[in-house]
């Protein structure tokens, strides 16, 4: 109900061919109400242009949180360990609420955008212990 009665008389329309306030006058309130439970679901550009919005504050305060708490001298000895290249450009999670389809579009865009490492092979146990200053 968060569109309000407006959005649903349209959607209504739209779908059944039918008005809305003539199914609530000449039909029983428990099938209007199944058929409002299966309106499809509107989801608008603007929708995911705020799921975005959402998306990318969260990137911002993931990347904020590692500078709060990274030491400024492991930063600029991992930043040379990794060759000193830049990142591509960030891969935002999709943390927003969106319905099913959406979301599930947004998770395929996410893991197409993320850098797959390849694996190395196993650590032996100086290099290891090298990682802890040990």
């Amino acid at each position: 109900m968060r569109e309000g009665w407006g959005a649903y008389l349209g959607r209504f329309r739209r779908q059944y061919h039918h008005d809305l306030r003539e199914a609530l006058t000449s039909m029983p309130w428990q099938d209007v109400t199944l058929l409002l439970d299966d309106l499809a679901e509107t989801w608008t550009r603007t929708d995911e242009n705020l799921a975005s919005l959402v998306d990318i504050q969260n990137w911002w305060l993931e990347a904020e949180y590692v500078k709060w708490t990274t030491d400024p001298a492991e930063a600029k000895s991992a930043s040379r360990r990794a060759g000193g290249k830049v990142p591509p450009l960030p891969a935002l999670r999709a943390v927003a609420h969106r319905p099913p389809k959406a979301h599930a579009a947004a998770v395929e865009r996410y893991a197409a955008r993320v850098p797959v490492d390849k694996p190395v092979g196993q650590m032996d146990a100086r290099a290891f212990g090298a990682l802890f200053g040990l």
